[in-house]
């Protein structure tokens, strides 16, 4: 049987910031409206969330309590997983380009956020995940 539904595309926004966290996750919801954005304070909540709705898109925090960001999507990774990440960290050192770049993230933001950045790079990993499912 065919169906016309499309498939629902979830971005989750993982920061331990509420107020980043809530401003984030409102303009992403905004600015693409056919996307369900879901939130996560920190990086176990946010590995419990992509093992739960799969999102097509990570846009997550580097430093936070409980699990950092990178460790969570090693662990994402390691199940193996065709997310893509865009990591937003208030770090601009080569250490951290590094560690982001090893892991295959399809972004990395400097804090605070560009939001023009925020969504090219958005826009991106959406234009690639289009190009997958044709």
């Amino acid at each position: 049987m065919e169906t016309s539904e499309k498939r629902s595309v979830c971005f989750l926004v993982v920061e331990d910031d509420p107020e980043t966290r809530t401003t984030i996750s409102n303009v992403v919801a905004r600015r693409f409206p056919e996307v369900t954005v879901r939130v996560a304070e920190n990086g176990k909540v946010g590995l419990e969330l992509c093992k739960e709705f799969r999102p097509a898109l990570v846009i997550t925090d580097i430093n936070m309590p409980v699990m950092d960001g990178l460790r969570m999507i090693e662990e994402i990774r390691a199940v193996g997983e065709e997310t893509r990440f865009i990591v937003m960290t208030g770090y601009s050192d080569r250490y951290h380009v590094e560690n982001t770049s090893q892991l295959g993230i399809s972004g990395f933001l400097v804090k605070p956020v560009d939001l023009r950045e925020l969504f090219t790079a958005s826009e991106k990993c959406l234009s690639e995940l289009r190009q997958l499912d044709c």
